[in-house]
């Protein structure tokens, strides 16, 4: 994925499925592997209300970055 589309995803511009299943999973496998959570679900359930609540202009530059 690039940068821009990730950016574009991250600020709510895009509803990209694959791109979406990639951060979740993705994040949900890091808080499983860091103790963050107890099961893969509980680590996927995490990663959702993450993501949910991320700050929506924390890569509004990335995409203008190259």
């Amino acid at each position: 994925m690039s940068v821009q589309r990730l950016a574009a995803l991250w600020r709510g511009e895009s509803e990209e499925e694959y791109g979406l299943a990639a951060v979740l999973g993705t994040a949900a496998i890091a808080l499983k592997a860091m103790g963050e959570a107890d099961s893969i679900e509980a680590a996927q359930a995490r990663a959702t209300a993450l993501w949910q609540h991320r700050p929506m202009d924390w890569l509004a530059h990335a995409a203008t970055r190259g």
